[in-house]
């Protein structure tokens, strides 16, 4: 029933939906060890285990097809899923040479334009919001999977499914966190400089040319940490794509951005299930 229920706070509440209903079933299983339902039989554990394995690949399930990345009133975007944007981004790599795959390849290129400025433009806060939910979300399977190891032991489920639909969803969160490009302010020179007085020697006023340079030599900012880096490379990307339309190289930025946000398990799966044709653009990047 705990499950079921869960499985309601997700379709309802989304993600934070899933938080609760993975808060409920842990916090069940914590306090009632001994009276929970189903009860073992004959010492039988897998009793128990059946309604967590159940969890574990419905909320997984749910996870990966129903919950949608953007808000309701977005009607270009209504109930998109992880899943269309997978398949959004397999569409992109042609399958072969023929008229079809060409259109079909360029219709979602023009659909990922489409998605990355809705992305642009919805709040950052969104994206970071959400994937604090997922953060809270992992953090109560593991205690809810450590829970299975202490009291179910070899009977106890594999919670691989979720986990890896959660990780995924991390993934692509950053991803879209990355997109927003980061707030650089350019220092006000006359409050870096000390005050003058009559005592103090007066340096000679560098030419215009000489202030510019060194406004734009000031204003750089170092990423501060991964996620701004991803950004950083973002926003040359889309100045690239934007000036050079026709140079692959904003494009290969961006896949780069989107390997490094990915698991490594789920980069060495598409990495090695690729097509030939896939495998020798890889190769020509060194990637393989």
């Amino acid at each position: 029933m705990a499950a079921w229920l869960g499985e309601a706070w997700l379709h309802k509440d989304a993600l934070s939906g899933i938080v609760d209903a993975l808060s409920l079933v842990e916090q069940l299983c914590e306090r009632f060890p001994e009276a929970l339902h189903p009860q073992p039989v004959d010492g039988d554990q897998s009793w128990r285990a059946a309604p967590l394995e159940w969890l574990s690949r419905r909320y997984a399930e749910l996870l990966v097809t129903q919950l949608p990345l953007f808000t309701a009133d977005e009607v270009d975007f209504t109930g998109y899923s992880l899943s269309d944007w997978r398949q959004m981004t397999r569409k992109q790599v042609l399958a072969n040479d023929s008229k079809a795959a060409k259109v079909s390849a360029e219709t979602a290129i023009n659909d990922q334009k489409k998605l990355n400025l809705r992305v642009r433009n919805t709040p950052l806060s969104w994206w970071l919001n959400h994937r604090d939910a997922i953060q809270i979300a992992l953090e109560r399977l593991e205690r809810l999977e450590n829970w299975a190891e202490r009291h179910l032991e070899d009977q106890a489920p594999t919670f691989g499914p979720l986990q890896s639909s959660l990780q995924a969803l991390t993934a692509l969160f950053n991803e879209f966190i990355a997109m927003h490009p980061p707030q650089v302010l350019v220092p006000v020179l006359s409050e870096a400089l000390p005050m003058e007085t009559s005592d103090m020697p007066t340096d000679p006023v560098p030419d215009g040319n000489m202030g510019r340079e060194q406004l734009t030599a000031r204003a750089f900012v170092e990423p501060r940490n991964r996620e701004e880096a991803y950004r950083h490379l973002l926003c040359i990307a889309d100045y690239l794509a934007r000036t050079e339309p026709h140079s692959p190289v904003p494009y290969l930025i961006k896949k780069g951005v989107e390997w490094g946000n990915q698991p490594l398990k789920e980069l060495l799966s598409e990495l090695i299930s690729s097509d030939s044709d896939a495998r020798r653009v890889w190769t020509l990047l060194g990637v393989l």
